[in-house]
């Protein structure tokens, strides 16, 4: 399981979310070298590729992003989705919210090269999620998880409850929205009991 390498930096922010099949309002919850995670009562398809928009200073910031993850949440009024986001080949005024001890240098169209650690290959990531897909009928069942998580830090626990076509889908949802900062302990299907 990839973990995550780049840190998370809390941005609440307004956006604005477009893809072929039309435009979206959501909120932006936070951002980090390699993606973003947002919340949008819209169902988007993962895997799906979206511009979205959002504030930035002085003018807005536009990234194109691969829909990576989703899970069902309680926002504000009612129901919604969580999403992770993949950020393809980000600009500069993106990055910038983003604080680092090393200098960014942009080149001709305005994208900052990436670590080679944090880039991410598109066409590999969305391969991965054809292969997800493609799985048989019954493994994609959308199912209901707890997943128990620990603070690598500390000793604070907490449970997720995500909505998935497997266990293993479920522990990777569950890292990809934490990052790195928690481990995962466990994780259940439905109602079962811990032993």
């Amino acid at each position: 399981m990839e973990r995550r390498i780049s840190r998370r930096i809390q941005r609440r922010a307004q956006c604005s979310i477009r893809q072929e099949a039309g435009e979206h309002q959501g909120m932006i919850v936070d951002v980090s070298e390699g993606g973003l995670a947002m919340v949008c009562p819209a169902d988007l398809e993962i895997g799906s590729a979206a511009e979205i928009e959002f504030p930035g200073m002085g003018q807005p910031i536009v990234v194109k992003a691969l829909i990576w993850n989703q899970r069902r949440v309680r926002y504000r009024r009612g129901e919604s989705f969580a999403y992770g986001c993949i950020v393809e080949n980000p600009a500069a005024d993106f990055l910038d919210l983003i604080p680092d001890e090393k200098p960014r240098e942009a080149n001709a169209s305005g994208s900052v090269a990436a670590d080679s650690e944090a880039s991410v290959d598109f066409a590999r990531a969305r391969a991965g999620l054809s292969e997800t897909h493609e799985r048989s009928g019954a493994d994609r069942q959308p199912r209901s998880f707890k997943v128990r998580v620990r603070q690598c830090a500390g000793s604070r626990t907490k449970t997720l409850t995500l909505v998935a076509a497997n266990e293993d889908e479920a522990r990777e949802e569950a890292q990809a929205s934490l990052g790195a900062e928690w481990d995962v302990l466990e994780v259940l299907e439905g109602r079962q009991k811990r032993q």
